[in-house]
């Protein structure tokens, strides 16, 4: 993995090299936030993510806002690993019942589900709570709780905890941890530069139990 880490700080050097308000999480970041797009509004985001015994992932998500209070999510990813690749896809929906504000905070729920082999297997469901609390116009602090139920019965509660620090108008770093109460906690640090209505970002993510399964993403999200 050293040429990970080596691409991973190439690459946060450049993004400190060309870089405000604190931005949502979004895109390859696990942990949620109590926000959704503006209405009326898409975003897409796609990332590249490649780890430890040459795993790796592509994936893209479109999520849109067309009611005004019910943010529609649908991706597609192409997954490798050790038995060859795989085709998965994801379906979400996110609503607000209080909208965070600066020096305050607020929540939704969000339900997801996703099938490998494209939709020949299903493979989980999931329905946990965001909770987004603006500490100013810099910090956002996102926390995740709930569920979800797994095709193999690998049942478990869920949990998430996330900070996202602007440190310019133009450049965020963000880092979380996650996990279920099952173990396996993980962890991914990244930095996001803005780029007009899109950001570009990069995150370096490992395991604790395993050093070897460490892993660097490339990003891009656009709004339209």
């Amino acid at each position: 993995m050293g040429s990970v880490r080596v691409l991973a700080w190439g690459l946060i050097t450049v993004l400190l090299i060309t870089s405000g308000h604190a931005q949502a999480m979004g895109g390859h970041y696990v942990v949620d936030d109590a926000a959704l797009a503006d209405p009326g509004r898409c975003e897409v985001y796609a990332w590249y993510s490649r780890g430890g015994s040459n795993d790796q992932a592509l994936e893209g998500e479109i999520a849109c806002n067309p009611l005004g209070n019910l943010e529609l999510t649908l991706g597609l990813g192409r997954f490798r690993d050790a038995d060859g690749w795989d085709t998965g896809v994801a379906a979400e929906a996110k609503t607000l019942f209080r909208e965070p504000a600066i020096g305050s905070w607020g929540w939704g729920l969000v339900g997801r589900s996703e099938w490998r082999d494209t939709l020949g297997s299903h493979e989980n469901v999931e329905l946990y709570v965001p909770v987004t609390v603006a500490l100013n116009d810099h910090v956002l602090v996102h926390v995740n709780g709930g569920g979800v139920w797994e095709r193999n019965d690998s049942n478990a509660f869920t949990w998430g905890a996330a900070v996202d620090f602007a440190l310019t108008p133009t450049l965020s770093m963000l880092g979380e941890t996650y996990g279920t109460h099952r173990g396996g906690t993980e962890f991914q640090v990244g930095l996001r530069s803005g780029l007009g209505r899109g950001v570009v970002d990069v995150s370096y993510g490992w395991t604790r139990s395993d050093s070897s399964d460490n892993w660097v993403t490339l990003g891009f999200a656009w709004m339209f």
